[in-house]
C-alpha cells in the first residue's frame, strides 16, 4: 500500500510539473501571436497610408520618421529577441531571412552564418523535411504545427509556421517558431510510464482494490470485480455494506465513517462477508481516507484470508489438544504406576492359585478390570501422542483385515464391506497401534447405525500433494490411505469440529467415554499421518487416514508363547515408586533371578559403580525425579557399553525412549505388564 501511494505522490508531481510548462508554452504563444497581429496591422496600415495619399510631401519630415521608425525597430529587435522560443522568418523557397537571438544560440550561429541557407540545412538535412510546418503553412495559407525529433542533437522540437501576407493577400513569407519540448517529452514519457507502473501494480494485485465513496464501490481493479462476481455484488447497484456478514456490518460501518472523519483508527482490521449462498468469506481490509471527485472516500486495499483463518484455527485447536494431551499423558502415566502395582501383586497370586481355587475366578475378574484400565489409559496416551511400542514395516491390509474379522465376529447385524489395494505399500507402525485406530472407527461406525447397517473399508496407495500436505502438517509424497464409511445418520455439523476433542461424545452419559477418535487422532499423528472426515447429515461419515508409506520389506510378527520363562542372572531394578519396586523384585524373583533394587538413579549408579561386574541386566525406569532414565543410561554405558538395559515406563516409547533404543538400549516394556510378559521380555535380551 506504501509502494503504490508513493507511486500516487509521484504522478501528482509529474502532472503538476506538466501543467506548469504548458502553462508557460500557452503564455509565450500569446506573445508570439501579438507580435504577430502586430507585424499584419503595420504592414496594411502601411499599405493603406500610401494608397490613400493621406500623406504629401509638403507634410513629410525626414528627421521625424526616420527616427521614429528607428524607435519602433529598435524596441521590435528587443521584444523579438527576448522571446525564449526559436523565431525566425523564412521566404516562399525556405531561405532563412532571419532568426532572433535563440534561434541563433540554439543553431550556434549568427546573421552571417545563415546565409544563403534554408531552414532545413540547419538541422542537417540536405532535402525539406517530410513533416514541414512551413511547406503546409505556404501551401494552405494557414498555420501549421508538427512535432519533430533531430536525430543529430537528440531534441523534439514543436515546430509552428505563420503565414505573412502582403496588401494583396498573398502569402509572401512565414514566420516559423520552434520550442524545444524536450523536457516535455521526457516527463509526459515519465507521467505515462508512471501510469503505466500503477495500474500494473493495481490490475494485477493479489489483492482487491477499489474505492469506496457514499457505500458504493467505484474505480475497482480486476480481482475486486473477481470477488464481486463471487459474492454475486453489482457493484454499480448495490451498497457494499449490504455484503457484510450481520455480526460485523456495525462495526465496519463504524471504523469507515471514523476514518472518513479523520478519526485515528486501526489502519487494517478483518471482518466476514456472505457469498450468495449464505457461506461465508474472511477477508482483511487495509484503508486509507482520500479525496475523490472533490469529495470524502477511502482507498480500500481488500483480501481474502478465509484459508488463513481456517489454518490459524487449526493451530489453536492443536495447541489446545496438545495441552490436554500432556494433561492426560500424565494422569495415564500415574495411572499406569498404579495398574503395575496391582498387576504384578496379581501375577504373584496366580503363582499360588490354581483355577480350580475358590477365589481363582475373581483375580481374574480383577486381573480383567486392569485390563480395561490399562486400555482407558492407551487410549488416553494415543491421544497424548506418547509415542509407539512398537514400529515395525507392515502390510496395512492384513492389519485393517484381522481387526475386521475380529470386530465382525462381534457385530453380526453389520455387513462389513472390504476392498483392499492389490501390492499395498508398505508403512511403519505399531501394529496394536492402528488396531485401536481401527476398532475405534468400526465401534463408532456400529454404535452410529444402532441396528444393522453397512460399513466400507479400503485402502489405497495414495500421493499427498502439497495442498493437502498443507492443509493437514503432512510432508508431500507416498502415503497408505485406509478410508472407513458407514452408513448412519452422518455427523452434525456443529459436531465436527470438536469430534477429536477429548471426552467429547454426542452419547448418553455412561455408554462412552469420549476418548476413541481423540486418541486415534494422537496415534495417527504420532505415525506422522493425518485423519479427516468428511459427513453429511443423513449421508453417514467417511473418515481418512493417511499414514506416510516406506521402502522397507513388511516384517512378520513373532508369536509369544505361553511358557513363564525363568533364570538365574542377576538384575539391577531402579523405580523411584516403592511399591513398583517391591512387586517388581517379588516378581522376577520369582522367576528366579537374583535383584537389586535402587529408587532412584544416583542410587542405580552407585550401585552399578560397585557391582557392575555382577550385574546382568537393568531394568531402568524412565520417568524419574533428579536424575532421569536417560541420564543414568548414559552414565552406565560410559562405565560398561556392553551391559544391557531394559526400559520401563507407565508413558508409552516417547521420544526420549526411541532415542536410547536407536543408542543401543536393549527393550521397553509399558507398564502395566505381567508376570508372563516380564518373564519373555526379560529372557529375550539376556539370551542375545
Amino acid at each position: 500500500m506504501a509502494d503504490i501511494m508513493r507511486d500516487k505522490n509521484e504522478l501528482k508531481a509529474l502532472q503538476q510539473q506538466l501543467s506548469t510548462e504548458i502553462t508557460k508554452r500557452e503564455q509565450s504563444e500569446k506573445e508570439i501571436a501579438r507580435i504577430r497581429r502586430l507585424l499584419n496591422q503595420k504592414t496594411k496600415h502601411a499599405s493603406t497610408q500610401n494608397t490613400a495619399g493621406e500623406y504629401t510631401v509638403d507634410d513629410f519630415d525626414p528627421v521625424a520618421t526616420r527616427e521614429t521608425l528607428e524607435g519602433k525597430a529598435r524596441l521590435f529587435e528587443t521584444i523579438f529577441n527576448a522571446i525564449p522560443d526559436i523565431l525566425g522568418v523564412l521566404d516562399l523557397a525556405h531561405n532563412i531571412i532571419r532568426y532572433n537571438q535563440a534561434g541563433y544560440d540554439f543553431f550556434s550561429t549568427d546573421h552571417g552564418g545563415i546565409a544563403g541557407k534554408k531552414c532545413y540545412h540547419m538541422i542537417g538535412r540536405t532535402t525539406p523535411c517530410g513533416n514541414c510546418a512551413v511547406t503546409e503553412s505556404l501551401e494552405t495559407g494557414m498555420p501549421a504545427r508538427v512535432e519533430k525529433y533531430l536525430e543529430n542533437t537528440g531534441v523534439w522540437l514543436d515546430a509552428r509556421a505563420y503565414p505573412i501576407f502582403d496588401h494583396q493577400g498573398n502569402v509572401v513569407k512565414v514566420v516559423e517558431h520552434l520550442r524545444d519540448i524536450s523536457e516535455m517529452k521526457t516527463t509526459v514519457s515519465a507521467l505515462r510510464e508512471s501510469e503505466d507502473k500503477y495500474r500494473g501494480l493495481v490490475d494485477n494485485a493479489n489483492d482487491a482494490i477499489f474505492i469506496l465513496q457514499d457505500d458504493r464501490i467505484k474505480f475497482p481493479n480486476p480481482k475486486a470485480r473477481q470477488m464481486a462476481r463471487e459474492l454475486n455484488f453489482k457493484t454499480d447497484q448495490t451498497h457494499f455494506s449490504e455484503y457484510i456478514h450481520p455480526d460485523d456490518r456495525e462495526k465496519v460501518a463504524k471504523l469507515h465513517q471514523q476514518r472518513i472523519s479523520g478519526k485515528n483508527v486501526p489502519p487494517s482490521y478483518s471482518f466476514k462477508l456472505m457469498k450468495y449462498d449464505g457461506s461465508v468469506i474472511w477477508v482483511e481490509l487495509n484503508s486509507a481516507r482520500i479525496n475523490w471527485d472533490g469529495k470524502p472516500a477511502t482507498l480500500n486495499f481488500l483480501r481474502d484470508i478465509t484459508r488463513q483463518k481456517k489454518l490459524e484455527a487449526q493451530f489453536h485447536e492443536a495447541q489446545r489438544l496438545d495441552s490436554l494431551g500432556t494433561l492426560g499423558g500424565g494422569i495415564a502415566h500415574d495411572f499406569n504406576n498404579l495398574l503395575m502395582g496391582i498387576q504384578g501383586n496379581l501375577s504373584l497370586l496366580f503363582l499360588d492359585f490354581t483355577e480350580e481355587h475358590e477365589h481363582y475366578d475373581k483375580l481374574k475378574r480383577i486381573e480383567q478390570c486392569v485390563a480395561s484400565g490399562s486400555h482407558l489409559t492407551k487410549q488416553l496416551l494415543g491421544f497424548a501422542r506418547g509415542g509407539k511400542y512398537m514400529v515395525r514395516p507392515t502390510n496395512l491390509n492384513e492389519v485393517v483385515q484381522k481387526s475386521t474379522y475380529m470386530f465382525g465376529r462381534t457385530k453380526k447385524d453389520i455387513k462389513i464391506h472390504g476392498n483392499y489395494q492389490k501390492d499395498i505399500w508398505t508403512a511403519e507402525v505399531d501394529k496394536g497401534q492402528i488396531d485401536q485406530v481401527l476398532m475405534n472407527l468400526l465401534l463408532n461406525a456400529a454404535q452410529a447405525m444402532e441396528t444393522n447397517g453397512d460399513i466400507y473399508l479400503k485402502t489405497d496407495n495414495f500421493i499427498v500433494d502439497e495442498t493437502l500436505a498443507r492443509e493437514h502438517d503432512l510432508k508431500p509424497g507416498k502415503y497408505v490411505k485406509i478410508s472407513v464409511a458407514d452408513t448412519g445418520p452422518g455427523i452434525a455439523p456443529k459436531n465436527i469440529s470438536r469430534i477429536f476433542e477429548p471426552f467429547f461424545s454426542t452419547k448418553e452419559i455412561g455408554m462412552g467415554t469420549g476418548l476413541g477418535l481423540a486418541s486415534s487422532f494422537g496415534i495417527i499423528k504420532n505415525h506422522y499421518g493425518a485423519i479427516k472426515v468428511h459427513s453429511q447429515n443423513g449421508n453417514g461419515a467417511v473418515f481418512e487416514i493417511f499414514i506416510p508409506a516406506s521402502e522397507k520389506t513388511p516384517v512378520e510378527q513373532e508369536e509369544v508363547s505361553d511358557t513363564m520363562l525363568t533364570g538365574t542372572e542377576t538384575i539391577l531394578l531402579v523405580d523411584d515408586e516403592e511399591f513398583i519396586l517391591d512387586v517388581g523384585r517379588l516378581m522376577l524373583e520369582g522367576l528366579g533371578y537374583k535383584i537389586l533394587t535402587a529408587d532412584c538413579g544416583r542410587a542405580a549408579l552407585n550401585i552399578f559403580t560397585n557391582k557392575k561386574n555382577k550385574i546382568d541386566l537393568i531394568i531402568l525406569d524412565m520417568i524419574m525425579p533428579d536424575m532421569g532414565g536417560s541420564e543414568v543410561f548414559r552414565r552406565v554405558k560410559e562405565m560398561d557399553d556392553s551391559i544391557s538395559v531394559l526400559l520401563s515406563s507407565g508413558y508409552n516409547v516417547d521420544y526420549q525412549a526411541s532415542a536410547l533404543l536407536e543408542q543401543g538400549c536393549n527393550g521397553f516394556l509399558q507398564k502395566p505388564f505381567n508376570m508372563k510378559k516380564l518373564s519373555h521380555e526379560v529372557r529375550r535380551i539376556l539370551d542375545c
